[in-house]
């Protein structure tokens, strides 16, 4: 992929005369902007859009898909970036080979996603192997991606759903899985391929996976984030959250597809199409009659007010984060999550994961009287889980003392010490 990428980012610059020229030109047309601090959630692209509602996006992707968890994700990440900065770079190249010639305009191609295949056939088509080149690399990038996807899906069918609840003999016999995976491929295929047929109708195919990220994944990890800092939790308020994280977010996504909006975009000119690029469908040139204006005016939204349908789509992940945390949390506190013998403890302990989980600072507990301690140290090891708690009293001047409360990375042991006749106890959890 990272081949059929960077020959087409090298030739394409080579034609057009150099890297400077590429981004001479972008710049001209503000087709780089960086300045963009519209806040407003209904604007599809500003600094704010792409760097929260894309963070939340991409922490979806490499923080609760087991396809990408069980990978090196800093070995990812250089690949990553420089396979985004080649895409970006590309499209960067396309738009200087024809911005005096919108393909889109005139009808070329069909929409916005088939700018690159065109690219590539209409300026180095002549060249032998480089469209076979460019074809392969699509399709390694897209097997890679799939073959993944598949199977995660397949594994965590059979191992979480099938053999813990399956009276069937086979499905826990080593050699019979291997054959019930086969047959899961298959029809999860079968849905891959079913589901591919109807992203076409989805516009564009960018948008599309960003949205279907955000609504289906951003509930599974907000029910992360919710174990990992909320040790109050119940299983009642994550199922809860989950649901309802995942009903909210589909809604706001499906209505968004059903009542578009459409969107401003840059205006691009067609005054050079004359006599300059044929048209590889029709096998015919065109000719100044066939053109009755130069420019595509961009589309309007100002008639829009502030409507659901019309966050913009690199918000969606946020959306159902923000949905199923807010139903977990309240589903949670009524449902005695945040009950007496824990009450005390985990007051502090989400605190203490924001402020100090890689420092060994000291916090003083100035409201635990003595006789909660036996109540800190059994609810302790399920509300926080992960850090290493050290329970003393602090010599001060007032007749009851303080407990003071340090906390290291350590591992589980299970284990509560008694030191110094009593005056420190120290408890590791995982």
């Amino acid at each position: 992929m990272f081949g059929g990428m960077l020959a087409v980012v090298v030739c394409g610059c080579w034609q057009m005369g150099g890297i400077g020229r590429v981004f001479s030109a972008a710049k001209a047309a503000n087709r780089i902007e960086f300045s963009d601090l519209d806040v407003s959630p209904l604007k599809r692209h500003s600094v704010w859009s792409l760097v929260l509602g894309g963070s939340v996006t991409w922490l979806v992707i490499y923080g609760s898909n087991q396809s990408q968890v069980q990978r090196a994700l800093w070995l990812n990440l250089p690949g990553l970036i420089l396979l985004l900065f080649l895409c970006g770079f590309a499209g960067l190249v396309a738009y200087t080979r024809y911005k005096d010639c919108d393909p889109l305009s005139v009808n070329l191609i069909n929409k916005n996603d088939q700018i690159l295949p065109f690219y590539v056939i209409d300026n180095f088509g002549h060249i032998p192997g480089f469209t076979g080149l460019f074809v392969a690399s699509i399709f390694s990038g897209a097997m890679s991606t799939l073959s993944s996807g598949v199977n995660a899906l397949v594994t965590v069918t059979l191992e979480d759903f099938i053999k813990p609840y399956s009276k069937i003999k086979f499905c826990t016999e080593n050699d019979d899985s291997a054959l019930f995976s086969k047959f899961l491929v298959v029809g999860y295929g079968t849905v891959v391929v079913m589901i591919a047929m109807a992203a076409s109708t989805l516009g564009n195919l960018i948008q599309a996976c960003f949205s279907l990220f955000g609504s289906i994944g951003g509930p599974i990890m907000a029910t992360f984030l919710l174990g990992m800092l909320c040790s109050w939790a119940t299983w009642k308020g994550a199922l809860s959250g989950l649901i309802v994280g995942e009903v909210m977010s589909v809604y706001q996504a499906s209505g968004s597809y059903v009542f578009r909006r459409l969107s401003v975009t840059a205006p691009l000119s067609t005054a050079g199409c004359i006599n300059e690029t044929g048209n590889l469908f029709m096998n015919r040139n065109f000719s100044s009659a066939y053109f009755d204006k130069t420019l595509r005016p961009a589309n309007t939204s100002s008639e829009f007010d502030f409507d659901l349908y019309h966050i913009s789509y690199m918000y969606q992940g946020v959306w159902a984060v923000l949905w199923t945390l807010t139903v977990s949390l309240v589903v949670s506190l009524f449902s005695n999550g945040y009950g007496d013998a824990n009450r005390e403890i985990t007051r502090y302990t989400t605190y203490l994961f924001f402020v100090s989980a890689f420092s060994n600072k000291c916090f003083l507990l100035n409201d635990m009287s003595s006789d909660n301690i036996e109540n800190f140290k059994t609810s302790a090891s399920s509300a926080s889980r992960g850090l290493l708690q050290k329970v003393y009293p602090c010599q001060k001047s007032s007749d009851k003392p303080d407990l003071r409360l340090d906390i290291y990375p350590s591992k589980w042991d299970g284990q509560f010490e008694e030191k110094a006749g009593g005056e420190r106890m120290s408890l590791l959890m995982a």
